[in-house]
């Protein structure tokens, strides 16, 4: 297979293609059980960056935006800020961290 980047043509290369068949630059991010991403491969053109280094296909950039229009919130940061101030989790974060930080306690280990 060739793929063409930048200016030239490289054959022989096992290179992961978005589906528009650009050479992928990302990976989704999107989180599709407490374990595992969505790890589609994504091109430039085609990756949403929804946060420092986290990017989104077509599909996910699509759910997020749903999400975000029912939260009421226009960027991860503002979404943040909005969680610290009710002093909840980033959904991110594991349901034994939210759990414990209900309890007062601590999963994660001290350096």
């Amino acid at each position: 297979m060739c793929v063409r980047i930048g200016n030239g043509f490289f054959c022989g290369l096992k290179v992961a293609l978005c589906a528009c068949s650009r050479a992928a630059e990302f990976e989704c991010d999107w989180k599709v059980s407490p374990t595992e991403r969505c790890n589609a491969p994504i091109c430039g053109n085609h990756a949403k960056e929804v946060d420092k280094n986290k990017h989104l296909c077509p599909l996910h950039q699509r759910v997020f935006d749903a999400w975000r229009r029912r939260h009421g919130v226009g960027s991860m940061a503002e979404y943040r800020a909005k969680l610290a101030g009710q002093g909840v989790l980033f959904p991110a974060e594991t349901q034994d961290e939210s759990q414990s930080q209900r309890a007062g306690t601590s999963v994660r280990s001290s350096p």
